[in-house]
């Protein structure tokens, strides 16, 4: 199986065209999207319709750039847009889960705070044999990934949380300047897949 992630596309046309293209080429089972499809909701509409046009099911969460409750009313429009934000969904032998928002802090209490009522799910699904794809927004502490300079920026909660669950696949962006990275927390593979997007085994 295999899926196409995305993120941070702020309303750029050709990034758009181009992660369509490569969609068409690729036909992946389903698609990621970690947030940032605008500048601050300008168009954030006609951005949607243009997702729900991709060639198939879109899992996203809302960047910094966008309001959680206005990402949710829009994908609610489309019956192949799922807002995953705060939320555990099964795919097919998947679990995904999602947090979007932030980016500018090390520690988010509110995401810890959720992580404690969705434990024994967790737990469950591991025992089950599923894999566990997290995407957020804010990028993975502490990787490739959240280098600004030579200091670390990320967010400490989710690594964390990675490396707790064992969760397999890690999807996230809003530092563009690693774009297109990868790297690994212990097993568990992580991306930065940029605007042009990134086909991802699963």
């Amino acid at each position: 199986m295999k899926c196409f992630a995305f993120v941070d596309l702020h309303g750029q046309k050709k990034a758009y065209d181009d992660i369509k293209k490569k969609i068409r080429k690729a036909k992946p089972d389903f698609l990621l999207c970690a947030g940032d499809i605008t500048i601050f909701e300008i168009g954030i509409k006609s951005l949607m319709r243009r997702l729900a046009k991709l060639d198939g099911k879109l899992f996203l969460v809302h960047g910094n750039h966008e309001e959680e409750n206005i990402v949710r009313k829009i994908a609610k429009e489309y019956k192949n847009i799922e807002f995953i934000h705060r939320r555990i969904v099964k795919y097919k032998d998947l679990i995904l889960l999602g947090w979007g928002g932030g980016g500018f802090t090390i520690r988010d209490h509110e995401f810890e705070k959720w992580v404690k009522t969705i434990k024994k799910d967790l737990k469950k699904y591991k025992k089950e044999g599923r894999k566990i794809i997290f995407v957020g927004h804010a990028p993975f502490y502490k990787t490739e990934l959240d280098h600004l300079g030579n200091v670390h920026n990320g967010n400490k909660s989710f690594t964390n949380f990675i490396k707790e669950f064992k969760v397999d696949i890690g999807v996230c962006g809003h530092f563009h300047e690693n774009k297109g990275k990868e790297d690994t927390i212990r097993k568990c593979r992580v991306y930065n897949p940029g605007s042009r997007g990134k086909v991802i085994e699963v």
